[in-house]
């Protein structure tokens, strides 16, 4: 079971590495879209969208909430 264990928290630690790495991406297109096309381009609205749902798939739900009101 030992064994098991380690294999699903590499597993897991790999996962959520994948999801930091993600976060980093989609704030960057976020930022760039803002300065590229200004905060109320629909855009903008997608990559506030897109970084909210991450947000929520990794229970932070504050910071979901936020960045969903700002898109609308």
């Amino acid at each position: 079971k030992k064994k098991k264990k380690k294999k699903k928290n590499k597993k897991n630690s790999k996962f959520m590495g994948n999801f930091l790495e993600s976060e980093e991406l989609y704030k960057q297109a976020l930022s760039m879209r803002e300065k590229g096309l200004g905060d109320h381009h629909p855009a903008v609205a997608e990559s506030l969208n897109n970084l909210a749902l991450l947000y929520r798939a990794l229970d932070r739900l504050e910071e979901a909430e936020k960045l969903y009101l700002r898109s609308l």
